[in-house]
């Protein structure tokens, strides 16, 4: 019997709904507190990887949440909520990409933080199955690039 049935079942919905059913035999809902997390965590179990929160930053800024490169949420937004749904994604994501100068925003959230040139990710005709923003578009693009700057110190579970 699972722990919390309903987060199970929520869990089972947000994994269908991006066609990722295959990654419900590695959800384990005692290690998580939200659909979200449990989504994610599954999807690390499955594939390895980090859970990755890319940035778009700006006045009107954009968020997504990937694993391996799947895209699990996506948000768009004043960029003073922003703070509020990256904090509480830190609980279980790994990793914070950003554009260049923006990373010391996020250096209190016990994360580690990485600045990527944010050059042509708003501008980009890259296409997804479902509609997002593209603010969310460009931190999707964010995620993915190689990193410019590793802000030392700010790593998940220690600061050194």
């Amino acid at each position: 019997m699972r722990a919390n049935n309903r987060l199970y079942v929520n869990t089972l919905r947000i994994l269908r709904e991006k066609g990722l059913q295959w990654a419900s035999r590695c959800v384990n809902t005692t290690l998580c507190s939200s659909p979200l997390e449990c989504a994610s965590l599954a999807l690390k179990n499955c594939l390895g990887g980090l859970i990755i929160i890319g940035i778009d930053p700006g006045v009107h800024a954009g968020l997504v949440l990937t694993v391996n490169d799947i895209l699990i949420y996506s948000w768009e937004g004043p960029l003073e909520d922003m703070f509020d749904i990256v904090k509480s994604l830190s609980k279980f994501a790994d990793i914070v990409i950003t554009g260049k100068g923006w990373g010391e925003a996020f250096k209190n959230m016990n994360l580690r933080v990485i600045e990527v040139d944010e050059s042509s990710t708003s501008k980009s005709k890259v296409r997804f199955s479902k509609r997002i923003g593209k603010h969310a578009r460009a931190a999707y693009l964010i995620a993915l690039r190689k990193p410019i700057t590793s802000l030392r110190g700010y790593k998940k579970g220690k600061k050194s």
